[in-house]
């Protein structure tokens, strides 16, 4: 999370369970929690599959569309989606991200 696209204080905490780069690119999985705030997203740099286990997220695309996401919700964000994701409650979420153009910093 980016704070200069944050409004709110965000607390973040992470645990990842997996961080390799395969051949097609960097995988990495874990369990991430916020405090309630709201993020600006000008492009989703990588494809992410969020499943919410506590809280609330919603997606508001550039084009007016809005999804809302609980406790058991799956959804996928695109790489190149923008938008704003608000959650109103502190939320924590298992994640998989798919990058296929890893960094080259050091984990």
């Amino acid at each position: 999370m980016d704070p200069a696209n944050v409004i709110g204080e965000a607390v973040e905490h992470e645990y990842v369970f997996h961080l390799g780069a395969p051949t097609w690119g960097e995988l990495v999985a874990g369990v991430w929690s916020c405090s309630p705030c709201t993020e600006r997203i000008d492009s989703q740099p990588c494809d992410e599959f969020c499943q919410i286990l506590e809280g609330t997220v919603v997606l508001t695309a550039d084009d007016g569309t809005v999804h809302e996401f609980g406790p058991g919700d799956g959804f996928v964000i695109p790489v190149g989606w923008a938008g704003t994701w608000h959650m109103p409650v502190a939320v924590r979420k298992t994640y998989v991200i798919l990058d296929p153009a890893p960094s080259t910093d050091a984990a």
